[in-house]
């Protein structure tokens, strides 16, 4: 960090079978864009930052992933990190403790008869599952069948998509994290819905092309954009430290949430922002998911989970960090314990 620049690094995949999931990079880039345009972020002392993302394609490949976050951490030594990806942030998970860098947000076919389905992908292979589990029988012996929620889309699912009449992804169930489709025509009259198109259209992004424009702009720009505001008021202005006090005290209405779903964190007994969703089922004709039953929220119940790689299992959560950057929180806002 800078007297005039927050850089925050990404490692995100722009090539490989899961570029299109990348391009929530875009999305923030062009949040960030408005947000530093509007004149970024002011602190407590009335310095104000840019937010610069510096982003390195790791094409989806963990391996590749450890040597860029090395190079963010020693030789960018960037303020706060994003890995796009479940095995790409599991792997650094440990060496971005051990540094004391924040990050705040992570996002984490071939069988026989079987009863459940579940595809956990992302990007164009959404859509070659569907057409697979179609052709190969597994859609027509299968009791249920359920797509991630980062597939919720016609972007992927429908019938230009699937092919024919789009029948293949009829049935197809989700659980959709409770997040807004803002690109559905069911959120045509969503505020947020309008900003965020509005946005991207203006910086040249045919956000109906590709849904995960809105996951990088409407949700993780915004999020980002929330969390510095925040922890840039705080005494002692923006550290890493209060960068995780922001965080870790987060209790929003978040507008790219569906009514019902909680956008909260408790310290460290909950380090979860949403624990909620929508479960939906996939109508070809109608050519949208339907939503079926009330919006679940189980906020705050979950247990915190530290990954060990090692075990592959979860921990409980040590507070840790040498050198005074990770802390315990305090109830109150601005106040930390080393």
């Amino acid at each position: 960090m800078t007297d005039t620049q927050i850089t925050i690094g990404h490692t995100t995949a722009q090539s490989g079978t899961l570029a299109v999931y990348g391009q929530i990079a875009t999305g923030i880039e062009t949040y960030l864009s408005a947000v530093n345009n509007a004149g970024g972020i002011t602190d407590a002392n009335g310095v104000s930052r840019t937010l610069n993302l510096s982003i390195k394609d790791d094409g989806y490949d963990s391996a590749r992933t450890i040597p860029l976050v090395d190079e963010f951490i020693n030789s960018k030594q960037v303020f706060s990190l994003l890995t796009l990806g479940s095995p790409n942030t599991m792997r650094t998970y440990d060496k971005v403790n051990r540094s004391c860098v924040p990050q705040p947000l992570v996002a984490s076919l071939a069988t026989s008869g079987p009863e459940v389905f579940i595809a956990m992908t992302a990007g164009t292979s959404c859509t070659q599952t569907v057409v697979e589990a179609a052709s190969n029988g597994v859609k027509a012996t299968a009791s249920y069948l359920f797509q991630p929620s980062v597939c919720k889309s016609n972007a992927f699912l429908g019938r230009d998509k699937v092919g024919g009449d789009g029948s293949a992804t009829n049935g197809w169930w989700v659980i959709g994290g409770g997040v807004k489709a803002l690109e559905s025509p069911a959120f045509d009259n969503d505020v947020w819905a309008q900003q965020s198109r509005e946005l991207l259209t203006a910086a040249g992004v045919d956000w109906a092309r590709n849904p995960t424009y809105f996951a990088g702009a409407a949700r993780w720009g915004w999020t980002l954009q929330q969390l510095f505001t925040v922890a840039s008021q705080l005494n002692g202005g923006l550290t890493r430290v209060n960068l995780m006090v922001a965080l870790r005290n987060m209790d929003m209405t978040a507008p790219f949430l569906l009514e019902g779903i909680r956008f909260t964190l408790n310290g460290s007994s909950d380090g979860y922002l949403t624990e909620g969703s929508e479960i939906a089922r996939y109508d070809a004709s109608q050519q949208a998911f339907s939503r079926v039953g009330d919006v679940l929220d189980i906020s705050g119940t979950t247990p915190p989970c530290v990954w060990r790689t090692a075990s592959a299992a979860c921990d409980k959560p040590r507070l840790h960090c040498r050198g005074g950057n990770l802390h315990q929180r305090s109830r109150q806002w601005g106040t930390a314990v080393s």
